[in-house]
């Protein structure tokens, strides 16, 4: 659970395999889109944010020590935007 995970002092980090990037999350942020779940349950509704894929998405939890937090970026969630799409529907006249 999301929760257990920040009471550790984990972050969570989510790369992707196929362009290669890496960002890290706090788990908080990640509890408030998607609800107090499992880490490995976050691997299957997140996609990568550079390539838009989702299959080659990686989650693992890790605790940063020492020098690991020297130049480390963490992404916090800042708001949620909404899109609002249209469904049409045809209709005979």
């Amino acid at each position: 659970m999301l929760t257990l995970v920040k009471r550790q002092g984990l972050l969570v980090a989510i790369g992707c395999n196929l362009c290669r990037t890496s960002r890290h999350y706090d788990p908080d942020d990640l509890r408030l889109l998607f609800g107090d779940i499992d880490v490995d349950t976050v691997e299957r509704r997140i996609r990568c944010e550079a390539c838009d894929k989702q299959d080659y998405v990686t989650v693992r939890t890790w605790r940063p020590v020492g020098s690991d937090w020297r130049g480390l970026v963490i992404r916090r969630l800042v708001r949620v935007e909404t899109v609002r799409r249209p469904v049409w529907r045809d209709e005979q006249a």
